[in-house]
């Protein structure tokens, strides 16, 4: 009987002692549940409306990290954009690029362009100062796009892929995987064609 309990709590506390020391820590980068998201290809071009900015980017902020297969995260705060790179999402060291051009529009430019990932990026975005923030209309039809042709002025802009967008309402941010690198927004204003429908 001492030995069964002895084997018991040695067994117990090994489990205690491994859940401990693995890091999954909400920093830590993780790839996202498999089949998280799936993307939309475009038999052609759409026109969807730009989630904008409350107050616009002065000017482009760019910003580039070298991150390798342990991942790492690439973040312009001032955009409230953040990019988690999981770990084994590119097999050497990679410089990451993303640019965000000034003005109202909630997007971005993603380099290396064309790169292709092997565990998909996650890229956050922080809604609060938009005019998606509790906006029921707009967050109710969020999705992120890859664009072929930004209008800044108009802000409107065509894409030729729709991503789906998961939004937190505690932490009012949207979420969207990228499998590849490009330039990506955030949206809503889609029409589905009639197939989506």
């Amino acid at each position: 009987m001492k030995s069964s309990i002895m084997e018991f709590s040695t067994i117990a506390a090994s489990l205690v002692i491994l859940a401990g020391c693995s890091d999954k820590s909400p920093g830590a980068p993780t790839a996202p549940a498999p089949e998280a998201f799936r993307a939309l290809i475009l038999p052609q071009a759409q026109p969807v409306d730009v989630v904008t900015r409350n107050t616009p980017l002065q000017s482009s902020i760019s910003r580039s990290v070298s991150i390798g297969l342990l991942g790492g995260v690439i973040s312009i705060p001032e955009a409230g954009l953040m990019v988690i790179v999981p770990a084994g999402a590119v097999l050497s060291r990679t410089t990451f690029t993303v640019n965000a051009p000034a003005g109202f529009a909630v997007a971005y430019e993603f380099g290396p362009h064309g790169a292709r990932f092997l565990v998909p990026l996650v890229i956050e975005q922080d809604l609060r100062n938009t005019n998606a923030y509790r906006n029921t209309a707009i967050l109710g039809s969020l999705e992120a796009g890859y664009f072929t042709d930004l209008n800044s002025l108009s802000l409107t802009a065509l894409v030729t892929e729709i991503l789906p967008v998961l939004y937190d309402p505690i932490t009012a941010k949207a979420r969207f995987t990228v499998e590849h690198f490009s330039g990506y927004l955030v949206a809503s204003g889609r029409e589905a064609p009639a197939e989506d429908q």
